[in-house]
């Protein structure tokens, strides 16, 4: 089950549908309410067949108001719940959604990867989603990290980066040194686990083919 919070139009919502084929699951949260016909759009034609939009955004108390605001259309992917601007007075309202009721309304009980882009709101986003990663319910999570934003807003982004090392993960991909773009985390009992196999494959068995 892929879950893309910050979807925006949809691209990585459509990629992930054609990587998880068929049985598998696409979750695509977005507030922006002139994007929610055009993430749909996208799976269609993408051949993604379960799907499920959000018009709302992490971040909050579940059911809670919040309000993100626009640029012009062009560049959607620049809207921002934390950052205004001053050229563009248009803004969305919503409200907030959390993970365990996403869940529980598609009946799953883990989430297998999660991207987040959310333009200087990772650090609340971050903090919605820790007691799932505790739970070890969350197996991948690549988030791109807009370092300047979160400064301006008084968030050091080595904060929300060292808040998922605390939860038994790992930067996979990535630099973790600067936090300015995407990194890739993954649990690390995970990686262990998957290199003991590797190992005792190596040592243990012989291939059947």
């Amino acid at each position: 089950m892929f879950l893309d919070i910050g979807a925006n139009e949809g691209f990585f919502s459509a990629l992930a549908g054609r990587c998880v084929g068929p049985q598998g699951l696409v979750l695509a949260v977005e507030p922006q309410r002139r994007l929610r016909d055009v993430i749909e759009l996208n799976l269609r034609l993408n051949d993604v067949r379960r799907f499920r939009v959000y018009r709302n955004a992490f971040g909050g108390a579940d059911g809670t108001a919040g309000r993100i605001h626009l640029y012009p259309s062009l560049n959607s992917g620049v809207a921002s719940i934390g950052r205004r601007y001053r050229l563009a007075r248009r803004a969305d309202d919503f409200t907030f959604v959390d993970l365990a009721r996403i869940m529980q309304d598609c009946s799953i009980g883990k989430v297998d990867f999660v991207k987040v882009d959310v333009e200087g709101f990772e650090h609340r986003v971050v903090r919605s989603l820790l007691p799932h990663l505790t739970a070890g319910v969350i197996g991948g999570l690549h988030i791109d990290f807009h370092a300047p934003l979160l400064r301006a807003a008084g968030i050091e982004p080595t904060d929300v980066h060292q808040s998922i090392l605390d939860e038994g993960y790992q930067v996979a991909l990535g630099d973790a040194q600067h936090l300015n773009s995407y990194l890739l985390y993954e649990r690390a009992d995970a990686t262990s686990a998957g290199a003991g196999a590797a190992s005792g494959d190596a040592g243990g068995r012989q291939s059947s083919r």
